[in-house]
């Protein structure tokens, strides 16, 4: 048969073409049973189609709001973290700069040193007045790190 795979995505069994007047090309004409068949096949084929892809979108947009969510989280979680508050129904964008002003800020300040150990840990001092042997706990820099 002719035309076989023309013939199944039409949804018809076969094409019978007809013959040209005067040895012209032969063509097919479809009757009215074989056009209703034909719009059955390539509707149900289009609405497969088209169902298909309207699930995929709505599965794409659940997962961006999921991870949308995600994010939102993440910005208020770090701007708690950093004792911030962001204005009732602000964007996600101007959270996020208010962040980016706030390191900044903390960029730009002065290195500030500590002194590392437990608060409640005695410092030992010699003879002379100094701890551990340097560090003279009346000197007017160690004064404001509470050095006793």
């Amino acid at each position: 048969m002719e035309f076989e795979l023309l013939a199944t995505v039409l949804g018809l069994s076969k094409i019978s073409l007809k013959s040209g007047i005067l040895g012209g090309k032969s063509f097919a004409s479809f009757d009215e049973t074989q056009l209703e068949a034909i719009e059955k096949a390539l509707g149900g084929t289009q609405d497969a189609k088209l169902t298909a892809e309207i699930e995929k979108l709505k599965q794409k947009e659940s997962e961006q709001a999921e991870k949308m969510k995600a994010l939102k989280g993440a910005v208020n979680s770090a701007l708690e973290l950093n004792g911030l508050e962001s204005e009732e129904g602000a964007s996600l964008e101007s959270s996020i700069n208010l962040l980016g002003e706030t390191c900044k800020e903390y960029g730009s300040k002065q290195v500030v040193h500590t002194i590392t150990g437990k608060p409640s840990q005695e410092v030992q001092t010699n003879d002379d007045g100094l701890v551990e042997g340097y560090i003279d706990p009346n000197a007017e820099h160690n004064q404001m790190l509470g050095i006793k």
